[in-house]
């Protein structure tokens, strides 16, 4: 399994905090209110950066990353702010009070922009940085077989590529 923003909890819970701050951090997993993300509340944290990476993950390897091309990415910083994003959205999603009419998270959007930025990458529209290091992405390249030249085909045969004389 790919951990996406560090090797560690605390590695991947700075890359969280990066990008919706750590106070809205620990406002989202501190469950049993004393203002901290530990013990139980810390499980919960890890559980949700799971569930984001196998989304990340999904995403990016039915497109053509191998798992090796993963470890790699996991680490780019355009991947990071993606999945960061899925993980606000997912913790957004916890708590029936932050949800809005629709049923959406206060962090819905950053959710689905993170979606489409990999989705985008998996295409092949944006690039990662890491494309030297990781090589191309394997749905996006491809080759193409060449035929010998042939000319003066059977015109009662359809398709035919003739023997090249006249």
């Amino acid at each position: 399994m790919v951990a996406y923003g560090g090797s560690t909890t605390e590695e991947r819970r700075l890359a969280l905090a990066q990008r919706i701050t750590a106070a809205r951090v620990v406002e989202m997993f501190d469950d049993d209110g004393d203002e901290l993300v530990a013990g139980a509340d810390l499980a919960t944290l890890e559980t949700v950066m799971g569930d984001a990476d196998d989304i990340v993950t999904g995403l990016l390897i039915k497109k053509g990353f191998s798992a090796d091309q993963l470890e790699i990415l996991a680490r780019d910083r355009q991947v990071v702010r993606a999945w960061s994003g899925i993980v606000a959205q997912l913790a957004g999603e916890r708590k029936p009070e932050w949800l809005d009419e629709s049923g959406k998270g206060v962090f819905e959007a950053f959710g689905v922009r993170g979606r489409e930025e990999l989705k985008a990458l998996a295409r092949g529209e944006i690039r990662s940085v890491q494309e030297d290091v990781t090589g191309s992405n394997s749905a996006l390249s491809g080759g193409v077989d060449r035929h010998a030249f042939e000319f003066a085909p059977d015109p009662d045969i359809p398709g035919d590529r003739g023997r090249g004389s006249f």
